[in-house]
Order: structure tokens, then C-alpha cells, then sequence
């Protein structure tokens, strides 16, 4: 299992085991939840809890600052479609951030919009 399908299956599943270990894959794969789960500018409970399965051990308030920073900074676009250069990873990584979209409930124009600005630079 790659690291994308890691993702999505605590994605996939609330009682999942947090994310264990590092990859170098985190970095982009973190950038991507926060600017697409939190581009409405709400961190509401689904989205809190799903980070904080996939970026264990962090205090809350310490995770909170990592989206406030993050979602500061444009997502890589460039430095995506550089780490994940194969189509199966680039489908995996759209289906990742369509799952973050939906993890509210709720499709907020921001994110339509940065899911459109994604699949265009993956392909």
C-alpha cells in the first residue's frame, strides 16, 4: 500500500488507526488536505478529527497553527505533479482530495475551484 492509499483509507474509515511512521510523501499529501478540506475557511469537527488521524501526537493547538501556516502558502501545484509523476498516483491523489472535499458534507465554491486548479495540473 503506497502512502496515498494510506491516507485514504483512515480517510475512508473514522475508527482507522492514526497514520503511523514519516514518508517523504507527508509534506505534499498534508499540504493538499489542508488547502482542499479547509478552503472555505472552517475547520469544523469531521475535518479536525481526520487531521488529527493522519498528523498524529500533535496538540491541538500545535495542529491548528500548521493549517492556519499552510493554508497561508499557495498549494505546490508544480511540486505535486513533480512527486507524484505516474497516472495511478496522480487518480489516487484527485480521489484523496476529492474524499477531504466531502469530509464536511458540503461543496463550498473554493474548493471546486481548487479541485478544478488540481486536476488540471495533474492531468
Amino acid at each position: 500500500m503506497n502512502r496515498i492509499e494510506q491516507y485514504l483509507a483512515i480517510a475512508a474509515d473514522p475508527d482507522a488507526a492514526p497514520l503511523s511512521g514519516t514518508h517523504e510523501h507527508d509534506g505534499p499529501l498534508r499540504s493538499v488536505l489542508i488547502h482542499v478540506a479547509f478552503a472555505d475557511g472552517i475547520v469544523g469537527p469531521p475535518e479536525l478529527a481526520l487531521l488529527e488521524r493522519l498528523v498524529p501526537g500533535l496538540d491541538r493547538t500545535v495542529l491548528l497553527d500548521l493549517v492556519s501556516s499552510e493554508a497561508a502558502r499557495p498549494l505546490d501545484l508544480d511540486l505535486l505533479a513533480r512527486t507524484f509523476p505516474g497516472t495511478d498516483e496522480r487518480h489516487q491523489l484527485l480521489a484523496f482530495a476529492a474524499a477531504m472535499v466531502w469530509e464536511d458534507d458540503a461543496l463550498h465554491p473554493a474548493e471546486e475551484g481548487l479541485m478544478g486548479r488540481l486536476q488540471a495540473a495533474l492531468g
